[in-house]
């Protein structure tokens, strides 16, 4: 099922670039802060970057696909016999979100969407070792998420999303993700 919508992006976005006013792409990155949802101690900082396509209809609706690499999972110290001790887990994703945009004015918007990611590592840290964990994780995985942004001047702007993952990561257990991120981006203009 997953792998037939992932298939089916690509024809979706096409189909929506015929009826688009305008088209745009850029590029984008920044910080992302994620989470392995059942254990809240500390969120794990990372970046994220990639570009980005937006189909503008008119004024107010668009529709943005995103190709992105991020860096998720957890980050978590603890102290045991006066010893501290971190437990440090982290996995690569190729990251496809599409995002409904609606500009409340020519500048301010608001989004949300699903999101598809792609493995492509995993690893364990702590203090003794590191180690490959890829084998634990499913191949791909499902969020959902809304987030905020603005148009700066010189095709700049700023933007924060918040992802949740809706589907299940390990192969072997119960683990969703949940990523902030934070960042800026770089339009690149193209009018139809």
């Amino acid at each position: 099922m997953k792998k037939a919508l992932l298939l089916l992006l690509p024809f979706t976005a096409a189909a929506l670039a015929t009826h688009a006013q305008e088209v745009s792409y850029g590029i984008k990155g920044g910080l992302n802060l994620s989470n392995d949802i059942l254990f809240f101690d500390r969120y794990h900082p990372a970046f994220y970057g990639g570009g980005f396509a937006e189909l503008k209809f008119n004024k107010h609706l668009a529709f943005q696909a995103d190709l992105l690499f991020a860096k998720s999972g957890s980050y978590s110290k603890y102290d045991y016999d006066n010893v501290r001790y971190f437990d440090k887990k982290t996995q690569g994703y190729l990251n496809i979100p599409v995002m409904v945009k609606y500009y409340i004015t020519p500048k301010l918007f608001v989004e949300a969407g699903p999101e598809a990611g792609i493995l492509f590592y995993a690893n364990e840290e702590t203090e003794k070792y590191k180690t490959s964990t890829r084998e634990r994780f499913r191949k791909t995985s499902l969020n959902a998420g809304a987030g905020i942004g603005y148009k700066l001047p010189f095709g700049l702007g700023i933007n924060a999303r918040y992802m949740f993952g809706v589907s299940n990561k390990s192969e072997g257990g119960s683990l969703y993700t949940s990523n902030l991120q934070v960042g800026m981006n770089y339009t690149f203009k193209r009018k139809k």
